[in-house]
């Protein structure tokens, strides 16, 4: 279990229950240490990525701004596995999936060296697949529709005026 999830349930809990429990104390001290050191890792981390990077429109210094982008001064906000990045297999550039990045050529999955622990997650590529997903569901309710339609039978014109007497044992069936 992540630790942001531990924390997140402990402070769900009523906390004030807790504070009696020493154990629950440190843990609570532990998980918010470790949450620190893991922000000052990430940070170290992506400065000296960083260092040999360069701003692609003005060769400003970069900084990781959220997950799966940079940013420099100028304004430039861009994803930087897409822009620096090439496949190991065929040295050919990258192309964004839902949660992963894959080489243009070979489509083989590239893990991405300007993730510190996230996962790719495309906000444009996640919209463009569910929009699909509920045309395909919406083209299935329309074809499922029609073809019921298609099914039902022909209204049903009386000449005459029904008599159950005529079904044999229909009133002793009704009647049980």
């Amino acid at each position: 279990m992540k630790i942001n999830t531990i924390t997140q349930k402990l402070s769900e809990c009523s906390l004030l229950q807790f504070t009696e429990n020493q154990l629950v104390r440190e843990i609570i001290g532990a998980l918010s240490l470790v949450k620190k050191y893991k922000h000052r890792a990430r940070t170290y981390y992506f400065d000296v990525l960083f260092s040999i990077y360069k701003c692609p429109a003005c060769g400003g210094q970069l900084k990781m701004t959220e997950e799966n982008c940079c940013s420099c001064s100028c304004e430039n906000v861009f994803d930087p596995t897409l822009a620096f990045q090439k496949s190991a297999c065929c040295r050919a550039g990258l192309m964004r999936k839902t949660f992963h990045y894959v080489c243009l050529k070979c489509l083989k999955p590239v893990p991405s060296r300007f993730f510190f622990d996230e996962r790719v997650f495309d906000k444009a590529y996640f919209r463009e697949m569910m929009r699909e997903s509920r045309e395909r569901k919406k083209k299935k309710r329309e074809e499922i529709r029609r073809l019921l339609a298609q099914s039902r039978s022909a209204r049903l014109s009386l000449t005459e005026i029904p008599d159950i007497e005529v079904i044999p044992g229909l009133i002793e069936d009704l009647n049980m």
